[in-house]
């Protein structure tokens, strides 16, 4: 899809043209899925994440599950370009921090939804690895024990 946006652009407008069309188009892109990021991390709010070991108010008639929940992003075309000469260069590559913390973010929504959909109102002892499956794309595993929490009676 983006080449074929860039193969346009840059035939009526020039290689420049092309360049800052397809940056345009993948900034829009990006805005989309954070504003569908938001919306359900805010219909999620229900499902606890923790990073403890145990919670007191665990209901012990349900037993608890590991659950886990993975992510792969890579950068889109503009970012792999200026991380690609930012390491030439050396220092920090915001573009690959940010896409990672994105993932770590999606990772967490997905795990929230995993306990959601096995009745689990809470996870507990969250853990996060990451690894690199292509060059300039990061993995995070998400992973953590679900459980219920006790209700009270009154």
């Amino acid at each position: 899809m983006h080449e074929i946006v860039l193969i346009l652009a840059s035939v009526m407008f020039g290689i420049p043209g092309g360049i800052f069309v397809l940056v345009a188009v993948q900034g829009k892109l990006r805005d989309r899925w954070r504003r569908q990021y938001v919306s359900q991390e805010l219909a999620r709010q229900d499902v606890l994440l923790v990073n403890t070991k145990r919670l007191l108010e665990a209901d012990p008639s349900r037993p608890p599950e590991v659950l886990a929940a993975t992510v792969v992003r890579c950068l889109d075309d503009a970012r792999h370009a200026l991380a690609i000469f930012r390491t030439k260069l050396g220092g920090e590559v915001r573009s690959l921090t940010a896409s990672t913390l994105l993932a770590r973010d999606e990772a967490m929504l997905r795990l929230k939804e995993q306990a959601r959909a096995a009745g689990f109102d809470a996870v507990l002892n969250i853990r996060f690895e990451t690894s690199q499956v292509l060059p300039m794309t990061v993995e995070v595993l998400a992973y953590g024990t679900g459980i219920l929490r006790r209700r009270d009676a009154s």
